[in-house]
């Protein structure tokens, strides 16, 4: 297999991709980082130990509180981890592998 690119680089790239399939597993454990949303001022909701579900609530916006933000799993509240000046860096969530959701009904 042969590419032509037009404009840039020459590449040269030699042999084929594999085509194999690899099974990876799924994380047990995973992180929320607030900061990754520019221009809010998180305010926690839960704490270490709680149990959430899917579309519970974790922070939402001090200046916008109508602005929330829920959970992608369900799982317990492993660790909460606060940087300088207590800004949360991370909400770590331990999975349970039910994967229950609120209902909103």
């Amino acid at each position: 297999m042969k590419f032509i690119i037009k404009k840039g680089l020459d590449l040269r790239i030699k042999g084929f991709p594999s085509y194999a399939l690899k099974e990876i597993s799924l994380p047990s454990v995973i992180s929320v980082d607030p900061r990754m949303y520019k221009g809010i001022k998180p305010k926690l909701t839960v704490r270490p130990g709680d149990d959430v579900l899917i579309g519970s609530k974790l922070f939402f916006d001090k200046n916008n509180p109508e602005c929330q933000f829920v959970s992608q799993h369900s799982g317990k509240i492993k660790d909460i981890k606060f940087g300088e000046r207590r800004v949360v860096e991370n909400i770590i969530i331990e999975k349970d592998g039910n994967n229950k959701f609120m209902d909103y009904n």
